[in-house]
This record gives structure tokens, C-alpha cells and sequence, in this order.
């Protein structure tokens, strides 16, 4: 497994953004792309992983208000917008594309 923490710490500010959010208790569980090609698990203690192919990284994520969560890795910290919505998740910043999850567990 590689770690790409920049690449990663892009990645999840991709997928964080939209419509409404839930709180934290919606995010907790395991996300995946269509086809499988990207993954998020987000632990009810604070905990995410992230696998992509770009690399793997692993860190802690918090709500900062209704919509954002912030989360960080390695020493670098990003806060992004997301939605849950009919399980799915969908994550975006403004300089990069939107990517939907959908719930695996």
C-alpha cells in the first residue's frame, strides 16, 4: 500500500461536498465508488481510512458544522462540504470534480 497524504488529503476534499448532511452518524461506515475504485471508512471514534489509486492514507475527520467535516492527516488539514442522501454520499471541492459513494456497510 502506498501513501500519497497530499493526493489523498485532494481526494477526500473531493468527495466531501453538496446538498444536506446528517451528522456524524452518516458518515460512519464504509463508502465506495461505482465499480469499486475508490473506498472511505469512516469509524464512529473520529477515524476515516481512504483508498484510491493514487494511494492510501488514514486519519481523523470532525464536523465543523452542519454540511463540513474537517479532516486530517499526516500534519495537512482540509474542510469539505457533503451530503448523504438515500445512501449515498457525495463529496466535492470547488477546484476538483464531485465523486458519489455509495453505503457498503
Amino acid at each position: 500500500m502506498t501513501r500519497n497524504t497530499s493526493g489523498c488529503t485532494a481526494l477526500l476534499a473531493v468527495f466531501l461536498a453538496a446538498c444536506s448532511s446528517g451528522g456524524e452518524d452518516t458518515l460512519v461506515g464504509r463508502w465506495e465508488t461505482p465499480g469499486g475504485r475508490m473506498a472511505l471508512h469512516f469509524d464512529g471514534d473520529g477515524t476515516y481510512t481512504a483508498d484510491a489509486p493514487r494511494g492510501n492514507t488514514s486519519g481523523r475527520y470532525r464536523l465543523v458544522e452542519d454540511g463540513k467535516v474537517q479532516m486530517d492527516a499526516d500534519g495537512n488539514s482540509t474542510i469539505v462540504d457533503y451530503t448523504v442522501s438515500d445512501g449515498k454520499l457525495t463529496f466535492c471541492q470547488p477546484q476538483y470534480r464531485c465523486d458519489e459513494f455509495q453505503r457498503v456497510r
